[in-house]
Formats: structure tokens, sequence, C-alpha cells
């Protein structure tokens, strides 16, 4: 059975909400993203960065990276075999299970990774 994603809706994320609130921010992320990993094939060596990033802010490896500021060439160049296998799956999981504001552009990642929450 399939949990369904978000598609880029959060409802539990609130700009300028108290420290009780964003730490709530962080368990959904955390919580949604580890239903994607669940129902997406994504390469288990790259659950912990994909959570760090997407729940912490941290930064990540050239791939994933490349991934997340759509930047497909850098992605091709940089993937091990299994992920460049699991491209289109990482996409499926940015769209449904990651807030939108963390991916898509150099910009965005950028932003996100400067946010602290």
């Amino acid at each position: 059975m399939s949990v369904e994603g978000h598609g880029g809706r959060f409802p539990h994320e609130t700009e300028g909400a108290p420290m009780s609130e964003l730490r709530t921010a962080q368990d959904g992320r955390r919580h949604d993203l580890e239903v994607g990993l669940c129902n997406i094939s994504i390469p288990e060596h790259m659950h912990e960065g994909l959570t760090e990033y997407v729940v912490n802010r941290r930064e990540t490896g050239h791939f994933l990276t490349a991934v997340l500021e759509n930047d497909l060439y850098s992605a091709v160049q940089t993937a091990d075999l299994d992920n460049r296998e699991a491209l289109p799956r990482y996409v499926e999981l940015l769209t449904e299970y990651c807030p939108a504001e963390c991916w898509g552009s150099v910009g965005r990642v950028a932003a996100w990774r400067a946010d602290h929450d």
C-alpha cells in the first residue's frame, strides 16, 4: 500500500513560528521524507544524506547537490550506477515528499541551507 505524498504542500511548516512549532516542522519534514523513502526506491546509502539535508539543512555531496539544484548534467556525471538508475525516482521523491523550497535551483538550495529553523 502506498502513502500519498503532499505535492509540495506542508501544513506543519509555518513562517515565523515559535521554536516548539519549528521542531514540529522538522519532525514533519523527517516523517514525510521517511514515508517517501519507504515508497520510492532510492539507494539506501543516500537516505542519511537526504534526511540530513531536508530535515537539518545540512550540506550534501556532489551528486545529491546536482540533483537538488536541477543540474542533470552534473548529476549524471557524478552518479554511481545505482544513483544513475534512480534519477527518475529522485524527481518523484522530491516532487511528492520534500518541501518545494528545498530543491529545484541553485538559489533555492542555497536559501534552504542558509535558513536555520
